[in-house]
């Protein structure tokens, strides 16, 4: 059955192709001696009107082309220009993907940072935070928004009617010393953990700082806010133990404690 199948497949098939072909193009009257001369004769004016046709569009071309030019050309251009526009349209979306990926990705690594709920502070303690302030060095100072923007650290913003006498003349890097180690010992008083203290700015009527508990939020701190070289900024504090035991006295407010902080 098999070898049927193949003596059909190379042999008929082939047969019946040529025998489509003769009767398409009326060859059949090839096989007749009495035609056959008329039907080369056909066959060679066919040949002779279609290279005459030939010969006469090549002796048109250069006309339409020299025609055509200035449409090719702008035609040209316009491609040239829509590829230039597709090429910033894909440059744009790639670059587009690339800053949301990148943003999901540190979105998704700073949320497995959180600053864990019972480390916020409540109301109450916000406004204790700036008591500890008052008078040291601000006067009448107060909190005008505390945001929690990104899940690893606390934003926290500051109004005050100005600096207490005392510290009028205090250098700034000196009085953002000052705040830092106020904002550390509150925080080591009220949850018994390490603060990480960011001056964001400091003037004599706003304070704008934020704070976490942990290096990595430390860290992106300063990314976010990179330190000025000119400034004064001090290295990043050493890594100690997140939790502070309860023994050790973190709470007390012996200015050695303050100067262990940084």
């Amino acid at each position: 059955m098999n070898n049927d199948i193949i003596v059909i497949f190379f042999y008929v098939i082939p047969v019946i192709m040529v025998a489509a072909t003769i009767w398409a193009f009326d060859l059949q009257e090839l096989l007749s001696k009495a035609k056959r001369a008329d039907r080369i004769k056909a066959i060679q004016e066919d040949a002779r009107w279609i290279a005459k046709k030939i010969h006469n569009t090549l002796m048109r071309l250069p006309e339409f082309l020299k025609k055509a030019a200035p449409y090719m050309l702008r035609f040209l251009k316009s491609l040239l220009h829509l590829t230039g526009c597709l090429f910033r349209l894909a440059v744009w979306l790639v670059q587009w993907l690339i800053r949301n990926l990148k943003r999901f990705f540190q979105e998704t690594e700073d949320r497995q940072f959180q600053i864990p709920q019972e480390l916020l502070l409540t109301i109450e303690e916000n406004d204790k935070l700036a008591n500890a302030l008052e008078g040291k060095p601000y006067e009448s100072i107060f909190f005008e928004n505390i945001d929690c923007r990104r899940p690893f650290a606390v934003w926290y913003e500051a109004s005050a009617a100005g600096l207490v006498h005392q510290y009028q003349e205090t250098e700034p890097e000196e009085r953002n010393r000052i705040i830092e180690l106020r904002i550390k010992k509150f925080m080591a008083e009220k949850r018994k953990v390490q603060a990480y203290i960011r001056i964001i700015a400091a003037t004599p009527t706003k304070l704008y700082f934020a704070v976490t508990y942990s290096l990595y939020g430390w860290n992106r701190l300063l990314q976010i806010y990179p330190p000025i070289e000119d400034a004064g900024q001090q290295a990043p504090p050493p890594a100690l133990e997140e939790a502070i035991p309860e023994k050790d006295g973190a709470g007390k407010k012996d200015s050695g404690g303050e100067d262990d902080w940084l």
